[in-house]
């Protein structure tokens, strides 16, 4: 299956012009899995954290949201305890 022009020209976005404080490449041998790492704001208190997730694009994105995981350990009321993050929103409720 192909991937659409869309992930394409998003994911070239993403690499060219990176949110600060965020890094994310796909997969090579799939293009809808990214590896993203976020370090913690300088004057926050997760200044020096470095948090990594994972996160894939779904083949009826961009109407379904990408899913996200931490694989870095967090404590956060909406992150359950494999990382996965537990917003009703986001699952369509």
């Amino acid at each position: 299956m192909a991937l659409p022009k869309r992930i394409l020209k998003e994911t070239e976005r993403l690499i060219a012009d990176p949110a600060p404080g965020i890094s994310a490449a796909p997969h090579e041998d799939n293009l809808r899995y990214f590896d993203v790492t976020i370090t913690g704001p300088q004057g926050s208190p997760f200044e020096g954290g470095i948090f990594k997730l994972e996160l894939f694009l779904p083949t009826d994105y961009p109407m379904t949201p990408p899913k996200v995981r931490f694989l870095t350990k967090i404590y956060h009321p909406n992150i359950d305890k494999l990382g996965r993050i537990c917003l009703d929103i986001l699952k369509g409720e």
